[in-house]
Parts: structure tokens; C-alpha cells; sequence
């Protein structure tokens, strides 16, 4: 399996890299490709079977966007057929219509509003496909509603005005939440590698289907999640 980390050096800011870390650590004969900031990213000319990039810093997003916007007809080839991309944090604002004035890539219809006076922070717990979802966020913006959504919010905060959150399109994947998703949701990991088709072995998978039973029971547990802002 080839995955390619998209602006590695700079999408890696509350330690997204596990993810894919992980991925190769379940799976025998993985190359992992770092693309860095100003280098052409691999999928240009080369096959990949997952494409992921996390979170950053948001002077960043502006600048991937400008180096990726030459290859917007390229991504949506790879999405129609069904190349899987996996895309966490901030970066999902990225595909979108807009970050406040700011035009994206506008692969997905949605548009972000950034509120640097407002720091969001929350637990969050939601449904994709009966699989529930644990996670946190951390983020100064918002997105509008897309119909292309991935999960069901059960507690915490989707989409503006919305009881969705992330997007889902094909093998696509995004959502808002940060950090070591996968390892955290070991049930939509495995979910994950089964429709990718490949061969895996699911490392630490007793240690880690605890861990999220016990969060899952926490995260339940409560009437609703407040948000924190600083």
C-alpha cells in the first residue's frame, strides 16, 4: 500500500501523523510518501492508494491551496475513481468553496468562516455507519452545511447549523477532528482497511477497543458537551 502525506512538515500540528503511522504498522508493505511544503506532490504522477493530509497552522492553508489548485482536475479524477483520501483538522477547509474570503480549491460545496477571537475546543461523539465515533476538536472556524456529509452528531458540534459533520464523498474522508483518529476509533479504522481492500492486522487492537470502550462510556455518560473557548 502507498500512502502519500500531503505537506507533512507543516500538517502535523497536534501529532496527525500517527495516523498513517499506524496504518503502516497494521499493514505489511507499506511506503509511506512525505510530501513537503513547495515539493509537487506524488499523486501527480504516480499511483497512491491513500491520500492524507491534518491539521495546521492557518497561514498555511492559503499557501496549499495555491500549490494545489494546478492539480484540481487531477484530485477529482482520483476521487471519482475511488482513491481513497483521509483528511483531518483544518485541511478539510481546504476542498471547499472558501475560507472566509480566500477561494479553495472548491471541490465540496462549503464555504469556512474563521473567528480568531474564539478558540473552539470539545469533546465530540457521533455515528457513521453504526460505528460510533469519538474525537476532539480544537479550531478558530466553522464550516457551512455540505450534503456530502460523514457523520451523524450524537454530542458536541457538527457543521454550522448543522447535525452533520465532515465530508463523505466515495473514498473520501474528512472531518474537523484532530489528532490520532485512528487510533482512537479502532472500529472505523478496521471499517477503513476493509473497504481498501487490504490485508491487515490491527496492531494493539485489544489495548485499543479498551481504551475506546472506556471513552465511549465516558463520552456518553454526559448530558452534552460544553465547548471551550479561550
Amino acid at each position: 500500500m502507498i500512502i502519500e502525506y500531503l505537506y507533512s512538515d507543516v500538517a502535523d500540528l497536534y501529532g496527525d501523523s500517527f495516523n498513517v503511522e499506524y496504518l503502516a504498522e497494521c499493514c505489511e508493505n507499506t511506503e509511506i510518501i512525505r510530501t513537503e511544503f513547495n515539493q509537487e506532490p506524488y499523486f501527480v504522477k504516480h499511483h497512491v492508494d491513500l491520500i492524507y493530509m491534518g491539521s495546521m497552522m492557518e497561514r498555511y492553508q492559503q499557501k496549499i491551496i495555491e500549490q494545489l489548485k494546478p492539480y484540481k482536475e487531477k484530485l477529482q479524477e482520483l476521487i471519482e475513481n475511488n482513491t481513497f483520501f483521509l483528511i483531518t483538522g483544518n485541511a478539510l477547509e481546504i476542498f471547499g468553496e472558501k475560507i472566509d474570503d480566500i477561494e479553495g480549491i472548491g471541490l465540496f460545496d462549503f464555504y469556512a468562516q474563521r473567528d480568531f477571537s474564539h478558540h473552539h475546543n470539545s469533546c465530540f461523539l457521533g455515528n457513521f455507519n453504526n460505528i460510533k465515533i469519538v474525537g476532539f476538536k480544537s479550531l478558530f472556524s466553522n464550516s457551512s452545511p455540505c450534503d456530502k456529509y460523514f457523520i451523524n452528531v450524537e454530542k458536541g458540534y457538527g457543521f454550522k447549523n448543522s447535525d452533520h459533520e465532515g465530508i463523505k464523498y466515495r473514498n473520501f474522508y474528512a472531518t474537523y477532528l484532530i489528532g490520532p483518529l485512528l487510533i482512537l476509533n479502532p472500529l472505523f479504522t478496521e471499517y477503513l482497511l476493509k473497504e481498501m481492500g487490504v490485508n491487515y492486522n490491527l496492531k494493539y487492537r485489544e489495548d485499543l477497543i479498551n481504551a475506546y470502550e472506556i471513552r465511549l462510556e465516558e463520552y456518553m455518560s454526559y448530558k452534552e458537551f460544553k465547548e471551550f473557548k479561550h
